[in-house]
């Protein structure tokens, strides 16, 4: 069927390359296993500069925000489990939480469709600056994304950019592997277990620092731009023999 021959010309095309180039570990994993053999590949990655200092309180100010955050930016669909997202973030704020509800803020593309019991827990910013996203991120206890179909996510390195920890899916190799090699965030698999999570980095704000810094830490080391571009002309080298 269509599908099947649309998967099989891509995979004859990646056979054909010179080189491929993958942005995580998993992702070049995934490759191996749905294709065997792989030509020549180096796995990259994407770089980040150190953002500019934040600003948390005024942030609070301009949206009337108060309370503990927790932030999602990317794009709000299907694809990227946001309604599972949201479903989390209600049932922590009407039964599971044991301190309360945190309030969802949300940037990016995508309508916020959502069932009329969430929209008291969601703040929806839209689109919004970089310096925006940014106070955003850092007045939060975590970034949360529930996608289970990542090749690298760029909200979850901004956190740890900004010493925020993570708040992932277990069942998405990409994030749970970022976190693990950091020891930036935590990973869950279900409503009950992402409102334990969410309680315990609100009530241990030592545990929010530590996974926030090593987050940071292990960015600048491996997603600087030196790190990254070095990478690259290796790749380039590799492919170019």
């Amino acid at each position: 069927d269509e599908p099947y021959a649309r998967f099989t010309i891509m995979k004859d095309t990646m056979r054909c390359v010179a080189g491929l180039i993958f942005n995580s570990v998993p992702e070049r994993d995934l490759a191996r296993r749905l294709l065997g053999d792989l030509p020549p590949h180096r796995v990259v990655g994407v770089g980040f500069d150190d953002p500019e200092p934040t600003d948390v309180a005024a942030f609070r100010r301009r949206h009337g925000l108060a309370g503990d955050l927790v932030v999602y930016a990317g794009r709000r669909e299907g694809g990227k489990n946001f309604p599972l997202l949201a479903e989390y973030v209600t049932l922590y704020g009407r039964i599971l939480s044991k301190l309360g509800p945190v309030t969802l803020v949300t940037t990016g593309s995508g309508a916020v469709d959502v069932p009329e019991p969430a929209k008291r827990f969601i703040a929806d910013l839209g689109f919004v600056s970089r310096r925006e996203k940014f106070d955003a991120i850092a007045a939060s206890v975590a970034t949360v994304l529930l996608s289970v179909n990542e090749s690298f996510s760029y909200l979850v390195s901004e956190g740890w950019l900004c010493g925020v920890p993570a708040l992932v899916h277990a069942d998405c190799e990409v994030t749970r592997d970022a976190c693990g090699r950091s020891g930036g965030g935590l990973w869950v698999r279900s409503a009950e277990e992402f409102a334990e999570g969410l309680d315990r980095l609100r009530s241990d704000h030592d545990l929010q620092r530590d996974l926030g810094q090593a987050g940071r830490a292990w960015v600048l080391s491996n997603y600087s731009w030196p790190a990254v571009l070095g990478r690259l002309e290796n790749a380039v080298r590799l492919m170019i023999r």
